[in-house]
């Protein structure tokens, strides 16, 4: 069955659980990338963390199986899910989000285990849906060929996802609680100073993968500099988000540590 839910319903709610509603050691808080004027991101003054690391996340919708007939039934003999990977023909998006990883950040496709709106709902009244998803990574889901079908199927008992493209292969899948245990109480050993400095190397980094993949960036990149304050931490702070969101379809988050006072800005 198809998704009945929109991406991007569930990328707000795993995002907002991400920002507001998990008490643990660590938490995120999402960047929005509207600049009404320098210093003010969507008419709310926006609160950075002292120390911090950038996360980026692209949500896919899962595809419903439930049917005896569905092609990769076999693998379970029960119902599973299907997340597919946007062509290249059409995009380089994942082509993207690899050579990004590849540079040493933290990027995720996420995917729900779930495709009904009521679903959808109960996993946010219970702040659940962290733990109702699934994490891939694109290293490990690897390079594509330029045609054909790309997509993963999993299931939520099941360690192992498989990922069919020109031959299927076993690729590891990241329940939620798993990821979160990997990434948010993890990353205290990667904190670093949220400042200029920081964004200034994540930008360069993000220029050269896009100067990389895209003939066309140069241009673009030119009518951009015009548009965005990139003197100023919260100036560059718009920028890295705009840039994630345009070009890598990808949520910007930044995790940092619970002490930390903070404002989630919701654009």
């Amino acid at each position: 069955m198809n998704p009945l839910i929109s991406e991007f319903s569930y990328g707000y709610a795993l995002t907002e659980e991400l920002a507001t509603l998990w008490r643990g050691t660590l938490r995120g808080a999402p960047v929005f990338p509207s600049l009404v004027d320098e210093g003010n991101i969507g008419g709310y003054d926006l609160e950075l963390p002292v120390f911090g690391i950038p996360l980026f996340l692209q949500f896919k919708l899962s595809h419903y199986l439930k049917k005896s007939s569905a092609l990769e039934w076999s693998r379970w003999n029960r119902s599973y899910f299907r997340m597919y990977l946007r062509p290249l023909r059409h995009s380089r998006q994942h082509n993207l989000l690899l050579s990004w990883e590849r540079r040493g950040n933290e990027v995720y496709y996420a995917s729900p285990m779930f495709h009904e709106a009521g679903e959808l709902n109960d996993a946010y009244s219970m702040r659940r849906v962290v733990q109702s998803s699934v994490f891939f990574r694109p290293l490990d889901i690897g390079t594509l060929p330029d045609q054909g079908q790309h997509y993963v199927v999993f299931h939520p008992s099941d360690p192992m996802a498989y990922l069919y493209s020109v031959e299927p292969r076993p690729i590891r899948s990241i329940p939620g609680k798993h990821w979160q245990e990997k990434v948010f109480f993890g990353a205290k050993e990667r904190m670093t100073k949220v400042n200029p400095d920081m964004f200034k190397e994540l930008l360069a980094s993000i220029e050269a993968t896009l100067s990389d993949e895209l003939p066309f960036w140069k241009r673009q990149q030119e009518a951009l500099l015009e548009r965005f304050t990139r003197h100023d931490t919260k100036g560059l702070a718009a920028y890295v988000s705009y840039l994630a969101r345009t070009y890598f379809d990808s949520q910007f988050i930044l995790v940092s540590a619970w002490e930390q006072r903070r404002q989630t800005v919701l654009a």
